[in-house]
């Protein structure tokens, strides 16, 4: 058979499905390697090789933010061809976009709710009844 046969029988979503499964993997592999950097960089701060630069750290925050703000273009094209077919990476890919998400939130959102409250407050009182070490 020719390839122009084999491209005849082959429906026009199964080549949008190759063609966003190779463009997954590409934004996976994109996230990991920021992800990377960000996580040598924090980790050299943290233990003192490296000093804190808060323009890197707005640099790598940018970088999330681009990078998100791409992905977001096509997630509901993948959302609808995941009605029909299997994508592969899909899930992974939607993890990275929450992973994203969470650590372009900012603290004062991420770390807030009645939850944390409630377990701040228990801490604060054990702390006065003389439950913990300092």
């Amino acid at each position: 058979m020719k390839v122009e046969q084999i491209c005849e029988k082959v429906p026009e979503d199964a080549m949008a499905c190759c063609d966003l499964e190779n463009l997954l993997v590409y934004y996976i592999e994109a996230f990991q390697r920021i992800n990377r950097i960000d996580e040598a960089w924090r980790e050299g701060v943290l233990k003192k090789r490296l000093s804190y630069d808060a323009e890197f750290e707005g640099m790598i925050g940018n970088i999330y933010r681009d990078w998100l703000e791409m992905c977001e273009r096509f997630v509901d094209s993948l959302c609808k061809l995941q009605e029909t077919y299997i994508i592969e990476c899909a899930d992974q890919f939607l993890g990275c976009i929450r992973e994203a998400k969470g650590i372009l939130k900012e603290d004062s959102d991420f770390f807030s709710g009645e939850e944390l409250v409630d377990l701040r407050d228990a801490a604060i009182d054990g702390h006065q009844r003389g439950e913990t070490r300092q």
